[in-house]
């Protein structure tokens, strides 16, 4: 399955940008490529890594198959990309890659950042 999220925030008139594409397939181990994405990038490819990493886990917990991901496309802008912004577009566009419902989430502001929260039944508070 296919996930996608742009994340487009303004705090204190200063903005906030990123939006992902990835494609989750079943497979016999875990994996992250990011073969489709041009190299100039991938600044943030260790942010969105470790949240896809994040995301599969709860997958797991949950009972969910072994998978494989591919990053189709990751855009940036390069005065207002954040790794904040990288981190959230990225797990809303995984879970939707592993079939769950975006509608799901709930993104909340913790301080001067934005937190994902799962819904409780797989989620670590």
């Amino acid at each position: 399955m296919m996930g996608h999220y742009r994340f487009a925030k303004t705090i204190n008139g200063v903005g906030s940008y990123a939006s992902i594409s990835i494609l989750a397939s079943v497979a016999e181990s875990f994996s992250v490529t990011w073969e489709q994405v041009e190299e100039r990038t991938i600044l943030h490819s260790y942010f969105v890594n470790r949240k896809i990493e994040e995301v599969y886990n709860i997958h797991l917990r949950k009972g969910g198959a072994i998978m494989a991901f591919e990053i189709l496309a990751l855009e940036e802008l390069v005065a207002h990309t954040t790794v904040n912004a990288v981190e959230c577009a990225t797990f809303f566009a995984t879970w939707q890659a592993l079939g769950y419902d975006q509608a799901d989430l709930e993104l909340k502001m913790n301080g001067s950042e934005w937190v994902v929260f799962p819904p409780m039944d797989g989620a670590d508070h």
